[in-house]
């Protein structure tokens, strides 16, 4: 049985300089009875606005920064956006690390394992830094504790016998 399918659909612009947009949906079967209509058009629309505003609220109430000093709304933005990007970088890695001890020329391959981690360049290195997510998780950690627990529960649980957690 194929579980992959791929279509191509061309369309026509109906009138030249002006703008239209269409939805393509995909929903699985088991998931079809789990929302009441579709995310599509205005419904979608809607929905992400209200989304947006949920989230503006809540980083307003855990960091209130409209109330300090020299906080403009294009901070604040600034503020939202790089938050956003960090909790949107968190990924879930399964493999084998290659490491290698210092003079050692051809690296061993480490036990296979899981990482869910905070990634700080998705687009040119992805992958979890050990050093880095002491960092990350000081502002993951105001946002969610839970995420937090579950990225230091992976990175505690690639400890070998020795202690040493491979990055």
């Amino acid at each position: 049985e194929p579980n992959t399918f791929f279509i191509q659909i061309t369309l026509r612009q109906p009138v030249a300089d002006e703008v239209f947009s269409f939805d393509i949906i995909y929903q699985s079967e088991s998931s079809a009875r789990e929302r009441e209509q579709d995310l599509t058009g205005l419904y979608f629309n809607e929905e992400l606005v209200r989304l947006q505003k949920q989230f503006d609220q809540r980083f307003e109430t855990i960091f209130q920064l409209k109330t300090k000093q020299k906080m403009d709304e294009t901070k604040i933005n600034f503020a939202r956006s790089t938050l956003s990007n960090l909790i949107g970088g968190i990924s879930y890695f399964t493999g084998q690390s290659l490491v290698a001890k210092p003079g050692q020329q051809t690296p061993d391959q480490y036990f296979t394992t899981s990482l869910y981690t905070a990634v700080p360049s998705r687009s040119f290195f992805p992958r979890g830094f050990l050093w880095d997510e002491g960092f990350h998780n000081l502002l993951i950690a105001r946002w969610n504790q839970n995420i937090t627990i579950d990225i230091l529960k992976h990175w505690f649980d690639m400890l070998n016998d020795n202690g040493w957690i491979p990055r």
